[in-house]
């Protein structure tokens, strides 16, 4: 009840809020009136509010919007009372306690005016309180529009040396907030946080009310700066609200849709901070703030919101620690495949290398018996003719060869030396490689070094003769 039993309709808790402040703070101001009416010329006045309250909480409401405090005493606190030292004490009393026109407002008229004196005053305008929107309609891109968005709200609400209060906002599209939420691009899982949308409305009576008492709070802040991923939009202007429905829309936030058309239909609950987290590959809402939540509150639906999203990491890890240990599986069974199929490789390698250089050396050696034996045939068809045996110029000459026995040759003595070696060198017995023994007692002699030109007769071979073909 306001006014001594006027009934209106309940103030939101913002209103109360601010309401109970100012109510102290009027408190606080009559006592110093009345401590300076005492020591005035004028008698001494005793103000008496009601028991109930209301006119506190009227005069609070009266102050805040600008309108003269009313003063006004109800029955039910008792009568005035007064110590008068003259005969004018009764008109000073009248004086002092005359009782403004009271006006009455609607809540949403208090609750502007409340907040337009917590602002220093100013405009009376809900959406444009501070001139410059939060996002331009003519932004071109996500990314334009955050970063327009933390520039001004830093103006607004991080002035006066608060600068570092401002929350941690990702500069971006609403689908590179996410994969950076929950997919930490070449990040281990440990780093993925829970995503935090910062829907804003500067038509709402707690636009300034809510960033500063919940946004910019310390504890909030360093949960929001270590734990969380903050998204930012404003839906002041309806082309940045239609961008947020179809962002809704594409990146399948289902649970978050309703939510922001219910706010956009009493922009009075706006700010709103919607909290995500992401099972498998759905995206589910945990909670949201909203214009009645104070920093408390706030702090228990972000760790909340942690501990929803913790058990789903602890089950990405485990996801994780399997898709690594399967990875180093195939590798390694990989590395075993690539080392077999190399030793098979190498063993075929080697297999046809021998094949060819065995294959190579046999047409070598066959190549190297072909031209030997065409040699020894071209060797044996230089040779002349034997002599005829008991002939007065032949000369008979028996050949003991290495692992064949003995060989027997006629030769005339006009003929050169050279036609001996010619013979052996044709049984395969050359001379670079032989060496050819006589029969001389007592010391042997080598016959091959003898000169090849000269006849038997020069060399007066004897007409029956033994050589002995030894390897060199």
């Amino acid at each position: 009840q306001l006014n001594g039993g006027a009934e209106q309709e309940a103030a939101p808790p913002v209103v109360q809020n601010l309401a109970r402040e100012y109510e102290m703070m009027e408190q606080e101001e009559e006592k110093e009136e009345v401590e300076k009416a005492r020591r005035s010329p004028l008698a001494p006045v005793s103000r008496t509010h009601s028991n109930n309250g209301g006119v506190a909480v009227e005069r609070a409401l009266a102050g805040a919007g600008g309108a003269p405090s009313s003063r006004s005493n109800s029955n039910t606190g008792g009568a005035p009372s007064a110590r008068m030292d003259s005969d004018d004490s009764d008109d000073d009393y009248d004086y002092a306690m005359e009782t403004q026109h009271d006006e009455e407002e609607d809540d949403e008229t208090v609750a502007r005016r409340l907040e337009s004196a917590s602002n220093g005053g100013g405009s009376s305008s809900r959406s444009n309180d501070f001139g410059v929107p939060l996002i331009p309609t003519d932004c071109d891109s996500a990314v334009e529009g955050t970063q327009n968005f933390m520039c001004v709200f830093e103006a607004r609400y991080g002035s006066n040396g608060r600068g570092h209060m401002m929350p941690p906002f990702f500069i971006g599209s609403l689908q590179s907030a996410i994969r950076e939420a929950f997919e930490c691009p070449d990040r281990p899982v440990c780093e993925r946080r829970p995503l935090a949308l910062y829907i804003h409305h500067d038509g709402s009576i707690a636009r300034n009310v809510f960033p500063q008492t919940v946004m910019c709070n310390e504890q909030v802040l360093q949960l929001l700066r270590s734990q969380f991923i903050v998204w930012p939009w404003d839906v002041t202007a309806k082309e940045n609200e239609n961008k947020l429905t179809s962002w809704l829309n594409e990146c399948s936030l289902y649970d978050a849709r309703p939510i922001v058309s219910s706010f956009l239909a009493k922009i009075d609950r706006f700010p709103l901070l919607i909290l995500l987290s992401k099972e498998g590959s759905q995206l589910r809402m945990i909670d949201y703030l909203n214009s009645n939540d104070s920093a408390d509150t706030g702090m228990e639906k972000l760790l909340m919101c942690m501990e929803a999203y913790a058990s789903c990491k602890v089950s990405l890890e485990k996801q994780a620690q399997e898709r690594h240990e399967r990875e180093a599986l195939r590798q390694e069974q990989n590395r075993e495949l690539q080392e077999s199929l190399a030793m098979d490789r190498e063993k075929k390698e080697k297999q046809e290398r021998e094949i060819r250089e065995q294959k190579e050396a046999e047409e070598k050696a066959q190549r190297e018996k072909d031209e030997k034996e065409a040699h020894i045939a071209a060797l044996k068809a230089s040779l002349p003719e034997e002599p005829a045996e008991g002939s007065a110029d032949c000369c008979s000459v028996r050949f003991r060869l290495p692992e064949q026995g003995a060989a027997l040759r006629r030769f005339s003595k006009s003929s050169p030396f050279s036609v001996v070696l010619t013979f052996l060198e044709s049984e395969g017995f050359p001379v670079a490689d032989y060496r050819m023994m006589n029969s001389d007692f007592p010391q042997k002699k080598d016959v091959s070094e003898w000169n090849p030109k000269a006849t038997l007769a020069d060399l007066k071979w004897p007409t029956r003769e033994v050589i002995n073909v030894e390897e060199r």
